[in-house]
């Protein structure tokens, strides 16, 4: 077993953040894939971040997760518009489904809703630049930390987040609703990074269970990609269909569903084998084996 330090959360926090400063500059990249990139490494930080929430008093990060938040919320519409022209593409050109002509209308409107997503973002208010000074205040942030996150910290995040996911699966009306698989999904994807986070305590289980949330949130997350278009289709598109064609497109979303669902059965219980007083025994056990004592605080 690899030693865990804390010292890792620290490395991972900084290289995440310059992630995000190298997406902002890349200019040999798409607009859309910095995007995109940016709001994975958000997201893994803002999962390290809560690490560091029992430092009550001593934690500089307290005001940084709701910025951060906030600026993956500003990426969100951007993000989708793309999608939504990605999927609608994938499903509908070069098939029988929808009449040539129509696909070309409707794939041509998407694509001007994305690049002027795009636009407004990166143009016209300059949200590069925005994201950049936050990224940089959360490094000088990183680097200037000096404490300690004491084991326990990590045992407790880690156990809450597991605790809160299977609740979601077995406690909930619906599970496999497409609007409780978004919210696990959220829960579970935050999980994932910050069992990443810890891997060294305990490399083979760690890695599975890694292995198994990256499985079970991709298929999650393309579930929800297509809720989404779906939605907009309805919403802003309902002169372009007929009701024949819009049913189409309801039907086969929902067959999409149908075999999400169908896989996902089996995964997530596969994955909730272990109810949360097991799973924190295990993590405690892991965590306190794998760090040494002088970062335990």
């Amino acid at each position: 077993m690899s030693p865990f330090s804390e010292d890792r959360i620290i490395h991972l926090l900084l290289k995440q953040s310059h992630k995000v400063i190298y997406f902002c500059d890349a200019e040999n990249l798409s607009s859309n894939t910095s995007v995109h990139e940016i709001r994975k490494s958000v997201k893994r930080i803002k999962s390290w971040l809560r690490f560091f929430r029992e430092l009550s008093g001593t934690n500089p990060f307290e005001e940084e997760e709701q910025p951060l938040q906030e600026l993956v919320r500003e990426l969100t519409d951007a993000r989708e518009s793309f999608v939504n022209l990605t999927l609608f593409d994938k499903y509908f050109s070069n098939r029988k489904f929808l009449p040539e002509k129509k696909v070309k209308q409707i794939n041509d409107k998407l694509n001007k809703e994305n690049q002027s997503q795009i636009h407004n973002l990166f143009t016209e208010e300059n949200y590069f630049s925005l994201i950049k000074n936050r990224i940089r205040s959360l490094i000088k942030k990183t680097e200037d930390f000096k404490g300690v996150v004491p084991a326990s910290s990590l045992q407790n995040e880690l156990s809450e987040t597991y605790a809160q996911a299977w609740a979601f699966f077995f406690e909930g009306e619906d599970p496999f609703s497409p609007e409780q698989l978004h919210k696990l999904r959220i829960k579970l994807k935050q999980l994932w990074f910050q069992y990443e986070a810890v891997k060294p305590a305990q490399a083979r289980y760690f890695t599975a269970k890694t292995r198994q949330l990256h499985e079970v949130t991709e298929i999650m997350g393309n579930d929800h990609d297509n809720i989404i278009l779906l939605q907009h289709l309805r919403e802003h598109y309902r002169t372009d269909l007929s009701r024949e064609e819009q049913s189409i497109v309801d039907n086969l979303i929902a067959h999409q569903h149908e075999l999400a669902v169908s896989v996902l059965t089996g995964k997530l219980k596969l994955l909730f084998t272990e109810n949360p007083e097991t799973v924190r025994k295990r993590i405690t056990s892991y965590i306190t084996q794998g760090i040494p004592a002088k970062t335990t605080g």
